[in-house]
């Protein structure tokens, strides 16, 4: 888990929906950000 001071954390980042639209994307083999 990061640091909620590190700017690099994308789980602190990303919110519930977008967070699971990106694992959705990467599994279809397409990584967004």
């Amino acid at each position: 888990m990061r640091d909620s001071k590190d700017v690099g954390g994308p789980v602190l980042v990303f919110g519930a929906g977008d967070w699971g639209a990106f694992l959705a994307g990467a599994k279809g083999g397409r990584l967004r950000g």
